[in-house]
């Protein structure tokens, strides 16, 4: 029978970085949509909620920063699950989340409806950052080891 998580350590380890590296994927492409349909996307969202339409005046922290740090936060506990135990791999982690955050800025700049923010990628970093962190809290076993080179 299949398991999504099974209690093989072995088995969770690599199933934890195949979850990463689809949940990256999926990062890639919805960070890649045309502005056009992040828009009716978020229309879809607001209506299927039955929540208020946005305000005229910006907010105090935009809706698309939050997603960015959430996408990052789930992406950076996807990794540290995956690959933890191993020495020096906190770092590694964190600078290959770093370059992932700066190649889909990149990659929006060239899409219609899309700009490259520095306010993106920041928000990109602290979640990457925090979901690292929160994950290697909350690791079983060799969590004396993670993150020490």
């Amino acid at each position: 029978m299949f398991q999504l998580l099974p209690l093989n350590p072995t088995a969770r380890t690599r199933r934890y970085q195949w979850l990463a590296g689809l949940f990256l994927f999926g990062v890639l492409v919805i960070l890649s949509l045309p502005g056009a349909v992040v828009s009716q996307l978020a229309d879809f969202v607001k209506a299927l909620l039955n929540l208020p339409p946005s305000p005229d005046e910006p907010a105090l922290l935009p809706v698309d920063k939050i997603v960015h740090a959430g996408l990052f936060f789930v992406a950076g506990a996807l990794l540290a699950r995956g690959w933890h135990g191993r020495k020096g791999v906190w770092w590694l982690l964190a600078a290959a989340l770093l370059l992932f955050a700066g190649l889909t800025e990149v990659i929006q700049s060239f899409v219609p409806g899309r700009t490259a923010a520095w306010g993106d990628l920041l928000a990109d970093g602290l979640g990457a950052g925090a979901g690292l962190a929160v994950a290697r809290r909350v690791l079983p076993g060799r969590v004396a080891d993670f993150g020490r080179g």
